[in-house]
């Protein structure tokens, strides 16, 4: 098994774990922790919402963890029985083992996730390297997933390297390095004292991975199933979203988009508007 630690020290890991925890305390909702067992290693889940309602499964973004959903949780489980999934090798409580971008581990660890929970064909909601996965995973295993809500996904088009190297960079800056990279993310005044603390912490403590998810390739693309919804903010700095809505409805029938003008890389708060889809 793959001993790999993605934290600088062990004091680094620690003070992450306090945080989540803590973040926890806040969670709007009642909610179980539950760990299921994959061969890639342990896989944390929080679970919420009523056991008869439509499963739903939530993927984080890369550089986080499942606490990302605090704001919406509420909304998402008193429509649906939620799993929020913290995805392997970021800073939450699953395995530490970094799964590969060029290959089908990400598909290959989630289908036994969803064995593991016993779980057929959920809705999967996705934010950018959620996204991608939700995506890779709908194009492997087709009839696994009912509906798929893409935010600000990765896999669609080529990131901005440019824009993601400069996140790495600003991770060695100190506190002006987390005002910055909340700048790139958040350019329309979104302020929150937790999400900076968190950054500050990602910053200090995480060892950040520096290459990018890859596009899909369009044979991928078009063996999904799923009805698509994805959100895109206009001004994001990561992917151009205006070529990933064309990219997406050319080869994902039925695929449809919602371009928020004042949105950014960093869309919060979007259960309203994708409620609605997955119902």
């Amino acid at each position: 098994m793959n001993t790999q630690t993605i934290y600088k020290s062990p004091m680094g890991e620690k003070l992450m774990m306090e945080f989540y925890d803590r973040m926890l305390t806040h969670w709007p909702v009642n909610y179980t922790e539950t760990y299921v067992e994959t061969s890639f290693g342990m896989t944390h889940i929080i679970t919420a919402g009523e056991s008869m309602s439509p499963p739903l499964m939530l993927l984080h973004g890369s550089t986080s963890n499942a606490t990302t959903w605090a704001g919406d949780i509420k909304d998402y489980a008193e429509n649906f029985k939620v799993y929020a999934v913290d995805m392997p090798g970021e800073p939450g409580k699953s395995t530490q083992r970094r799964l590969s971008w060029t290959n089908n581990e990400y598909s290959d660890w989630l289908i036994q996730v969803l064995d593991a929970l016993s779980l057929e064909k959920p809705h999967i909601a996705g934010l950018s390297l959620g996204g991608w996965a939700a995506l890779k995973f709908a194009s492997s295993f087709p009839d696994r997933v009912s509906k798929i809500a893409l935010i600000a996904p990765g896999g669609v088009v080529n990131p901005n390297m440019k824009a993601i190297m400069k996140m790495v960079n600003y991770a060695s800056q100190g506190e002006k390095g987390v005002e910055k990279t909340f700048r790139l993310l958040f350019p329309n005044d979104f302020e929150s004292q937790e999400v900076k603390e968190f950054f500050t912490l990602i910053n200090e403590h995480l060892i950040i991975r520096t290459e990018a998810v890859k596009t899909l390739p369009d044979d991928e693309l078009r063996k999904i199933k799923s009805p698509v919804f994805m959100l895109c903010g206009a001004n994001d700095a990561i992917f151009n979203f205006k070529k990933a809505m064309k990219r997406l409805k050319k080869l994902v029938p039925g695929s449809s988009s919602q371009l928020f003008e004042k949105g950014s890389h960093g869309l919060v708060s979007m259960a309203e508007t994708i409620i609605p889809f997955l119902k």
